[in-house]
């Protein structure tokens, strides 16, 4: 039985052992777990997965041409919460089980978009800079710094990461709205705070976090129409996926003062390159992490663990013990 941990070179800069002493221990001494580092050669990749009967990844992608090149490949399971980076519908048609983390990070993640947005208020990153690079001990800010108490904190996903971030917004007083699928209605009812439209949450918030899952349907759904409808030049929040915010909007909204600034852990072009020519770059009023909202010690170490079990429990064929199968059990 072949199993292949691959990825990039950074995201394999990890204890690997750990994953395989979990995996041997379910598994039995049939596994030969391989590590491959992906540097791009796709023919190479390919002659790799071949004959592989399981793949552990976090980032790459598994398009429909090269699951159909995978022949013996039976479970993909994916360090991480989401998994756009699988066609699913091939995976299911071939019946290899997709597999993914449904929970490990929330609590660093929610700490994120709070204390991100409230950073933006506070307008650390322009501080920093003049105290830093430029010597200067001066106070004055150059856009608004607001008092929470009186702001309204926007979310859009009221899962479990928008969740627990209303808690902590509303234990720094803010008043919390939530943008949601109608399903949510519960969990905002608990919190005590109000489901509204897309227009509404534009129009009344001061901060706009995006904690929703991607789908088809909100892919770019900060754009400039949404940008034109916010009326209190709001601090956005990304910690979903990049592609929700229509980058050159958010450009111009900052530049027109339709937005007051932004922190975003996650952009659309996450590579190196896509970095260096981002024109969000090198500005006081955004702030760009390198996608580490999830990371504490404890949340990698989590991670690790539940896709490790994941993995070799469907290899086993122990479903009922897998955290979280996206795909139809074949």
């Amino acid at each position: 039985m072949k199993i292949v941990i691959t990825d990039t070179a950074e995201p394999l800069n990890r204890d690997i052992n750990y994953e395989k002493r979990i995996i041997s221990r379910i598994v039995g001494g049939i596994a030969d777990i391989e590590v491959y580092t992906y540097d791009g050669n796709r023919q190479e990749l390919i002659s790799v997965l071949r004959d592989a009967d399981a793949v552990l990844t976090s980032y790459l992608k598994f398009d429909g041409d090269l699951l159909r090149s995978c022949k013996k490949l039976k479970v993909i399971s994916i360090e991480a919460t989401g998994y756009n980076n699988v066609d699913i519908d091939v995976a299911t048609e071939l019946g290899i089980k997709v597999c993914v983390i449904a929970e490990y990070c929330t609590e660093e993640v929610s700490d994120y978009v709070v204390l991100s947005a409230i950073a933006m208020n506070k307008q650390l990153k322009y501080y920093i800079h003049e105290t830093d690079d430029k010597l200067q001990y001066d106070f004055q800010p150059p856009k608004a710094v607001k008092r929470l108490s009186d702001c309204t904190f926007g979310i859009m996903g009221l899962g479990k990461i928008g969740y627990q971030a209303a808690i902590k917004a509303q234990a720094f007083g803010m008043n919390v709205i939530t943008y949601s699928t109608p399903h949510a209605k519960l969990r905002a009812d608990q919190l005590g705070i109000p489901l509204v439209s897309k227009k509404q949450l534009f129009e009344q918030s001061d901060f706009i976090a995006l904690t929703m899952r991607l789908t088809k349907d909100n892919i770019d759904i900060l754009n400039k129409q949404a940008f034109d409808q916010m009326k209190k030049d709001p601090i956005i929040v990304n910690i979903a996926r990049g592609v929700m915010i229509d980058e050159s909007a958010l450009l111009d909204a900052l530049k027109y003062g339709r937005v007051r600034g932004a922190a975003l852990d996650v952009l659309t072009d996450e590579s190196s390159e896509g970095l260096k020519n981002s024109k969000l770059l090198n500005r006081s009023d955004v702030m760009i992490t390198p996608h580490i909202a999830f990371y504490s010690d404890q949340a990698l170490e989590d991670c690790q663990r539940i896709a490790s079990e994941n993995l070799a429990n469907a290899l086993v064929d122990e479903t009922d013990k897998l955290f979280r199968l996206v795909n139809i059990e074949s």
